[in-house]
């Protein structure tokens, strides 16, 4: 009957350890899906700062332009000047977006990778804890002899002579007492 019992507490060791190498296997595979996201936000953010860039070299080629144009004409055409000045404000617009997008980017690769040593750190805590279990598997055992039994060269019995002598003596307190 043992022997059965010892067989199911390792089968559930077993199932135990299993759960866990599936565990860790789904971590692996979520530092992947993470890490791959990483790779095309680090491509965004290039993207970004490279229209930054341009968006920024366009506004001050535009200044410039409005500038010139407002120096040539005493009397400057006012639509001509409305229009620099709105594609001005639209591209400063456009710039400040970007610059969000950018923020809001650098805020999502720290989170991921936050995210990432997380799960690196509960992937070693599941390796530990499989290695405890282990352990607990190879601890499990059946019976054992651990010594040779011996016999006692004092037998264990009732005490005639001691349960009498007590009894005699109970009998006569209670009797003095009676």
């Amino acid at each position: 009957f043992y022997k059965e019992v010892i067989d199911l507490k390792k089968d559930a060791t077993d199932k135990q350890i299993s759960i866990i190498a599936n565990g860790v296997k789904s971590k692996h595979d979520s530092i992947e899906l993470t890490e791959e996201n990483l790779k095309i936000i680090e491509m965004r953010e290039i993207e970004l700062i490279n229209e930054l860039k341009d968006t920024k070299t366009n506004t001050g080629q535009l200044l410039a332009k409005r500038n010139l144009l407002l120096e040539s004409k005493a009397q400057a055409d006012e639509i001509s000047s409305l229009l620099y000045l709105n594609t001005i404000q639209q591209n400063m617009g456009y710039f400040n977006q970007l610059s969000n997008q950018l923020a809001d980017n650098k805020t999502k690769k720290e989170t991921m990778m936050n995210a990432v040593k997380a799960l690196q750190t509960d992937i070693s805590n599941l390796g530990i804890e499989s290695e405890k279990l282990k352990i607990t598997k190879d601890s499990i055992r059946n019976i054992r002899l651990i010594q040779e039994p011996r016999i006692s060269p004092r037998p264990v019995g009732p005490q005639k002579r001691n349960n009498v002598l007590l009894a005699g003596i109970l009998s006569l307190l209670a009797g003095v007492i009676l």
